[in-house]
């Protein structure tokens, strides 16, 4: 989750949202007169433990393969790709 907060609540409690950071991995976007300045964010999630963290916390569902590339077929059309492009473009 990325919380946005001023620099002032940065200066005034960087101890707190660096603990936040750091035990519950949540990112915070620092303004300057109501202008995104700076992220802070922990430096060792990677994207694969944002990915699970976001699942854990509902934020993200991950989608389930309907099917395999195996099961398509494959079509062979006369012509080239820029023949039918030009062709639905109408200019031949």
């Amino acid at each position: 989750m990325t919380t946005t907060i001023p620099q002032r609540e940065l200066d005034n409690n960087a101890g707190k949202i660096l603990d936040r950071v750091e035990r519950e991995h949540e990112d915070f976007v620092v303004t300057r007169h109501g202008r995104p300045m700076a992220r802070l964010m922990p430096i060792e999630a990677t994207d694969e433990e944002r990915l699970a963290q976001m699942e854990l916390t509902g934020q993200l569902t991950r989608a389930v393969p309907q099917g395999s590339l195996g099961e398509i077929e494959r079509v062979d059309l006369p012509g080239s790709s820029e023949d039918w492009i030009r062709q639905d473009r109408g200019k031949e």
